[in-house]
């Protein structure tokens, strides 16, 4: 593989896409989310290649397309990295592909010395509490890699006490996606790109109404109503903080957060004129329209244009502009190295070769429409999309690329300790706000602010008490290593004399 990027990437084209094989099932294709997908071509005549050296074992994201057709995307992926192998992009590292089998899962094996080489995963903090994920920044800059080629809120977050422990899957980004035809019989018109926080309440409370006896909500925040993942930007949106720059402090309880609060809250959650992505199949809902404007991330994209079709008059518009400006939610799925890897430095190869290689890149682009990992290549995966997908044509995808090359997409925080526990009480809060089981947002922001600054203070002294007894412990072996080699001496010179 030697560096990670080369010479190599130009030479792969994968699966395409047309109308027809959108339509229908294509024989000798094989079929992903309803979408047929030509396999990448067999490589005729394979140039003899040196016997692999090492084996890395590495879990792709395969969630664009969905759980039903992993064992497509498998095969496909497995065929792609045999062929970017055989033309000696790899240089003797054999790539194999492994299924992600959940958090626990991962962690639990690579604590028990197993697990894949290079993991995959969309929830960094239990990683890093493990302490299971090797760094990697003295590779990245071995390997010649550039750090500005990805989002600086991604790698951010992947940055820990001076270490690199990370490298992008790829970056998700969130915009609107309205149905137009519901504007259409309520005789609403289209907002533009410049609309507003208080434009999209206008539009939420117009548009809010029923259809065919069923309630319709006028629109969707990306905010859940149980957990806080990807709630980092709606409180950064009214010049707020979940929290504070190095996660060790609840920012609930302060002037941006709960303007932000109210907004959610008194303007949309509880006059019912907006829902939450756990509505439920909000996809389906906003097909019926049943819901007029939906949160949709590029990693939905596969879904709804195989759900879509030209079935729905549809297209897509940026987050509206809030109070401290634009932004919206990125994603931080990450590709990490097991700890307990054999072969460390393969390992890591394969992990930055991954995210930043526009051979791999490329290849997600056309298997599940997936959003690149580098932020230069946002304007090929929107023409790359469009082709590959024609429901897509016409939509209005560079939002998408806007909102990441533009920096204002923002990346889930981590709390620096205990983080599922602060996670869950914080979205025990925000449930019970949403449920209006509380009433008063500032009420229920200080209660957050205090029990998560307890749980934090908690793990503080832990991890304090943790390094205390390892700091000893080592410290006692040491001694004990240096009495028992003393102890050697002296009996070896009594021995010779």
């Amino acid at each position: 593989m030697g560096r990670p990027t080369g010479e190599h990437d130009a030479q792969w084209t994968g699966p395409r896409l047309g109308r027809r094989e959108l339509l229908r099932r294509t024989a000798g294709s094989a079929v992903v989310g309803g979408l047929a997908l030509a396999a990448c071509g067999p490589v005729k005549s394979r140039p003899s290649v040196q016997a692999p050296v090492v084996t890395i074992t590495f879990q792709p994201y395969f969630g664009a397309i969905g759980q039903g057709q992993v064992n497509s995307a498998v095969k496909l992926a497995q065929q792609a990295l045999e062929q970017y192998s055989s033309q000696g992009g790899s240089k003797g590292i054999r790539i194999q592909v492994a299924v992600f089998p959940g958090t626990d899962s991962n962690i639990s094996a690579m604590t028990a010395g197993g697990g894949a080489d290079v993991v995959y995963d969309y929830h960094y903090a239990p990683y890093i509490e493990a302490g299971v994920i090797a760094p990697l920044e003295d590779f990245v800059k071995e390997f010649g890699v550039d750090e500005s080629i990805w989002s600086a809120g991604q790698i951010a977050v992947y940055k820990q006490n001076g270490h690199l422990y990370a490298v992008p899957a790829y970056m998700g980004t969130v915009c609107y996606a309205l149905n137009l035809s519901v504007f259409d019989a309520v005789g609403v018109s289209y907002p533009t790109a410049d609309w507003t926080y208080k434009d999209f309440v206008t539009l939420c409370t117009q548009l809010t109404g029923t259809a065919n006896g069923q309630l319709r909500y006028g629109g969707m925040l990306y905010q859940w109503n149980n957990m806080i993942d990807g709630s980092r930007w709606i409180f950064n949106a009214f010049g707020g903080s979940l929290m504070n720059a190095d996660g060790t402090q609840s920012t609930l309880d302060t002037p941006g957060s709960l303007a932000a609060g109210d907004y959610m809250f008194k303007q949309l959650y509880w006059p019912k004129i907006c829902t939450t992505r756990s509505v439920g199949n909000y996809q389906a809902l906003f097909q019926q329209g049943l819901i007029a404007m939906r949160t949709l991330g590029t990693w939905e994209i596969f879904t709804a244009a195989v759900a879509y079709q030209d079935n729905v008059k549809w297209d897509i518009l940026p987050f509206p502009l809030w109070p401290a400006g634009r932004t919206t939610f990125s994603t931080d799925d990450f590709w990490a190295v097991n700890q307990q890897s054999k072969h460390l430095k393969e390992a890591a190869e394969v992990a930055i070769w991954a995210s930043s290689s526009p051979y791999w890149n490329r290849f997600n682009m056309e298997l599940q429409l997936l959003s690149p990992a580098r932020v230069d290549m946002w304007d090929e995966w929107a023409t790359t999309v469009q082709k590959v997908a024609p429901p897509l044509h016409g939509k209005a995808l560079n939002w998408y690329g806007d909102a990441a090359q533009k920096g204002y997409a923002l990346a889930p925080l981590y709390y620096k300790y205990n983080d599922p526990q602060c996670e869950t009480a914080v979205g025990n809060i925000i449930y019970q706000l949403y449920t209006q089981q509380l009433t008063s947002v500032s009420q229920a922001f200080a209660e957050a602010d205090k029990q998560v600054d307890a749980i934090i203070q908690q793990g503080a002294q832990q991890a304090a008490a943790s390094s205390s007894s390892a700091a000893g412990s080592s410290s006692s072996s040491s001694a004990s290593s240096s009495a028992a080699s003393s102890s050697s001496g002296a009996a070896s010179s009594s021995s010779s004399g």
